[in-house]
């Protein structure tokens, strides 16, 4: 099954709109009429996310965009429904997924209702300007009608599939802000670092590059080691190490980034150039390496006591925490919801509803280039 994480959820997912062409004025049922061959009407309940009722019209909107996924992942013109994916058979796959997708979407209309995260005037703009974005891109508004009625599609739905990423964002914005109801404590933290076994170093490091990263000269190269061995000498005979190490990598060491990273580094493997980091990881914090050669030069290393707060300074640690632990949140609120599927759900012939749906995008294709000729042709006319 797909796995969404936030980020997706901050897009507006309107595959099936942009991929669709326009088609024909109908009545409201006429979509799921012929997309599910009569079995079926826009306001037939399908199933429920936390007492919400879910009708067939929303129901399908998600099984198209779960298609339109499939195709486009698997680069496939057409789906095989004999294979099975992720285990299952295909049909079973994309209605599951299409459930899913519906839940996630309903649990964050539950949650911002929960702890009343609300549209404000900006958000309301935003949506307008969503709208008028669609309106433009389709060609005007009798288009841009035409495109939401050929994917099943109106006006209200259209708007909650728009509505819920701006929601979304305000619930993250809550669990980033220091006072907000969801905030990872301490000890998640730390736990986090241990799991992802993330330790802390500094080095003092002596380039064999020039400025413009070229290799130095065998006797340049000879003469930085040389040097290297003067540091580790002072600090194998230094009666403050902590001291003598932060006052040498001041004075000697040749990283850029000791600027950003003044009380070292901390890491996890796979983030450092493999000597500095089998080093660091072979050793006791307190530890004092030899010298280590890679390619950016001659390293000296201190292992360091792992230090929370300074993790947590650094953005792209503590970035990542917070990420794991919202994701890990959603996905919580959606295998708690509680999600009832009704018998008419058997009714959906998901072979059927992909052809038929085929079809009237094929058709739609046709109206709209049969208008773009008429249209050219009574423009050069005119000429």
């Amino acid at each position: 099954m797909r796995k969404w994480t936030g980020l997706l959820l901050s897009l507006v997912l309107l595959g099936s709109l942009l991929a669709g062409c326009s088609g024909k004025h109908s009545a409201e049922n006429s979509y799921v009429y012929q997309v599910t061959g009569g079995q079926l009407s826009s306001n037939d309940e399908i199933l429920s996310v936390n007492g919400k009722k879910i009708n067939a019209q929303y129901f399908l909107y998600w099984l198209g965009n779960s298609i339109d996924y499939i195709e486009a992942y698997t680069l496939a013109d057409n789906i095989d429904w004999s294979q099975e994916y992720e285990g299952r058979p295909m049909e079973d796959y994309l209605i599951d997924d299409a459930v899913q997708a519906i839940t996630q979407y309903q649990v964050i209309l539950d949650k911002a209702k929960e702890y009343g995260y609300k549209l404000e005037p900006a958000d309301e703009e935003e949506l307008a300007n969503t709208r008028e974005y669609y309106v433009d891109y389709f060609g005007g508004e009798e288009a841009y009608q035409r495109q939401l009625a050929s994917e099943g599609l109106d006006e209200e739905l259209f708007t909650k599939l728009n509505t819920v990423p701006i929601l979304y964002r305000k619930i993250y914005a809550a669990f980033l802000s220091a006072d907000g109801p969801f905030v990872p404590s301490d000890e998640e933290f730390s736990r986090f670092l241990s799991d992802n076994g993330y330790i802390r170093a500094k080095h003092i490091l002596l380039s064999t590059q020039d400025d413009e990263g070229n290799p130095l000269s065998d006797v340049e190269r000879s003469r930085k080691y040389q040097e290297a061995k003067d540091i580790l000498f002072q600090l194998n005979f230094a009666t403050d190490l902590e001291e003598t190490f932060d006052t040498l990598m001041q004075e000697r060491s040749e990283d850029n980034g000791l600027t950003v990273y003044p009380g070292g580094y901390t890491f996890r493997r796979g983030e450092m150039v493999a000597p500095f980091e089998d080093t660091a990881y072979s050793m006791e914090p307190g530890q004092l390496s030899e010298i280590v050669e890679s390619d950016f030069g001659y390293h000296i290393i201190l292992r360091e006591p792992l230090d929370m707060e300074l993790a947590k300074d650094d953005p792209d640690i503590y970035d990542t925490f917070l990420e794991e632990c919202f994701s890990k949140l959603l996905t919580t609120w959606w295998e708690d919801a509680k999600v009832v599927r009704y018998d008419v759900l058997d009714k959906v012939d998901v072979q059927m509803f992909y052809e038929a749906r085929a079809k009237l995008r094929e058709d739609a294709q046709a109206e709209l280039e049969n208008q773009g000729l008429q249209e050219l042709e009574v423009e050069n006319t005119q000429n």
